[in-house]
């Protein structure tokens, strides 16, 4: 009968990894002991192989920027014109530039935000995707997008 080393992905022994049991596509985990972690060779969801997270957070960083102070500044340039009362962020320490006053850091206000623009992406679908209900005017995307914040938040 042959045998299979099979190598823990985090610390890199094989002597101290054992069978556990099954994942939930039927594919088998291991356990080592030298580091108490559990994994799998296989997996039926690409989202949980191996170095997937570090390319999403890779592609993240690209498309929004560094979270430095010069995209602070970008971003701050584009939001003067709407007289923005107040910022919600984590506790992040770029965002201490930012006047007190004006500044709330916690999850409870971030998540109300986020819950909020999640309704927006999924009652409007252009900004969902480009294939539907898209148009190529910039000003009739404007006006759809703030008829639609003006019925949610004011009638």
């Amino acid at each position: 009968m042959a045998k299979v080393d099979v190598y823990c992905r985090y610390c890199h022994t094989s002597e101290q990894v054992k069978g556990h049991g099954k994942g939930n596509g039927g594919h088998p985990r291991y356990r080592c002991y030298a580091c108490c972690k559990v994994f799998q060779l296989e997996y039926t969801y690409q989202a949980c192989k191996p170095g997937v997270k570090e390319q999403i957070i890779e592609i993240v960083a690209h498309v929004f920027g560094e979270r430095s102070r010069k995209t602070l500044d970008n971003l701050l340039t584009l939001l003067s014109p709407f007289h923005i009362r107040f910022y919600c962020t984590d506790d992040y320490a770029v965002y201490d530039s930012l006047p007190e006053e004006e500044h709330l850091t916690g999850k409870t206000f971030t998540q109300r935000l986020e819950r909020n623009n999640l309704t927006h992406r999924t009652r409007i679908k252009r900004l969902n995707r480009k294939t539907i209900e898209y148009s190529k005017s910039e000003e009739m995307h404007d006006k759809v997008i703030g008829t639609f914040i003006e019925r949610e938040n004011y009638f």
